[in-house]
């Protein structure tokens, strides 16, 4: 019975201290630093700490590239969740560099541009010269409906949403006309 007793007692400390020593093992990686230029949106950004790189992936710290691509960063301690959003002010900050500071709503066309002989439309205050160009902007534009529209419908209840709506409504006007003045450019081209 003691043997019993003595060998019950060495397999169960056994299985104890083999299940907190599984517990307390780390994993171990080699990684190594790397130095590099970094460009978002052609914009040269710096980078505050190397990357690492791992298996040939390259690894940022986390909360930094989402502050440089315009996101507030919150740790949930609790949860262990890590929030990333947008706040209205960022998304204005964002929609003041893509929109001119003053807007005309006509489309002006049959504006030659002088070096090259091409046909130059102006929405908004912003030149275009190509369908491809206009689509770009047609896609940065409903990206921002979209972002805008996220904004009003997650805004705490009970909160001022009238500036939102108000970039919303010039949001979409100016959608409108880039995607009219996409019509006139094709059917110019299906002309020649």
């Amino acid at each position: 019975m003691m043997k019993k007793g003595f060998l019950m007692g060495l397999v169960l400390g056994l299985l104890i201290g083999s299940v907190s020593a599984v517990g307390a093992a780390s994993e171990y990686i080699q990684a190594k630093f790397a130095k590099y230029n970094l460009v978002i949106n052609g914009q040269q950004v710096e980078v505050d700490s190397d990357p690492i790189v791992y298996q040939g992936t390259t690894y940022f710290p986390f909360r930094w590239l989402l502050n440089t691509l315009g996101y507030d960063v919150t740790y949930l301690t609790d949860s262990r969740t890590i929030v990333a959003d947008k706040t209205v002010d960022r998304i204005l900050q964002e929609l003041d560099a893509i929109l001119p500071e003053e807007s005309e709503g006509d489309i002006v066309t049959d504006v030659p541009n002088i070096e090259t002989d091409e046909k130059v439309y102006t929405v908004f205050g912003r030149d275009y010269r190509s369908i491809d160009e206009v689509d770009e902007w047609i896609r940065r534009i409903e990206m921002s409906v979209r972002l805008t529209k996220s904004a009003i419908e997650n805004a705490p209840e009970g909160s001022d949403t009238s500036v939102d709506e108000k970039v919303l409504l010039e949001l979409e006007e100016h959608l409108r006309q880039l995607q009219e003045l996409r019509q006139i450019m094709e059917q110019e081209q299906q002309q020649n």
